[in-house]
């Protein structure tokens, strides 16, 4: 039996076979994205494909997603107008996702999407769910000018999560020499050992890594 996409073809000497190539119909999306209700523009709006995957390997997919060394601004991968309005082309048919970060957020937001037909609508809107915290040394005493970040729990072995929050201390920073627009903002503790992480993920579990020199 042939495989989907397959075509058989007949060949006798001398004769001429014709193959009949069809290219899979393709989506749109169009939408605003809006935080706290007003319309947020200069965010990237970025496409991944499927609904998600679970381990290490769709875990840096997701992450790298940010990284465009070029700016961006193409089919899959543009900024959000003034109006907070974007647009996307060519997209397949089926369950997929958004990753839209935005400046000053501590971590980006990944939405599902359902594509059907040629014109999809799609607004997306944020909230800005704060998490708030002190952070101690070893001695017990508030520990100023530490690092924190938050992250969606992983799933999978320790090993893993270990691995991709190694890859999540190093990664935001590099996107952002690159105009990718980081994977969050990370924050620093005050003089007090206090830090304030504004525009997490709501609804989903949630590690905070701190780290300071020493």
């Amino acid at each position: 039996t042939a495989e989907a996409g397959w075509q058989t073809v007949r060949v006798d000497e001398g004769a001429t076979a014709q193959l009949q190539l069809v290219k899979p119909a393709a989506s749109q999306l169009r939408g605003v994205v809006r935080e706290n209700g007003l319309p947020l523009a200069g965010a990237r709006i970025t496409f991944l494909k499927g609904a998600g995957s679970d381990g290490l390997a769709g875990d840096l997919a997701e992450i790298m997603a940010g990284f465009d060394p070029g700016g961006g601004g193409g089919g899959r991968s543009p900024r959000t107008a003034d109006d907070g309005s974007y647009k996307l082309r060519d997209l397949p048919e089926g369950s997929h996702r958004l990753r839209v970060p935005a400046t000053g957020r501590s971590m980006p937001a990944v939405v599902a999407i359902e594509l059907r037909g040629p014109d999809n609508t799609f607004d997306v809107e944020l909230d800005v769910t704060t998490v708030r915290g002190l952070v101690r040394g070893a001695d017990g005493a508030p520990l100023a000018g530490a690092t924190v970040r938050v992250a969606p729990v992983r799933s999978g072995s320790a090993v893993e999560a270990e691995a991709m929050g190694v890859v999540e201390d190093m990664v935001p920073g590099g996107l952002d020499l690159f105009g990718g627009g980081g994977g969050g903002k990370a924050a620093k503790t005050d003089d007090s050992g206090r830090f304030e992480l504004r525009g997490v993920q709501g609804g989903a579990r949630l590690q905070v890594r701190a780290s300071a020199k020493g």
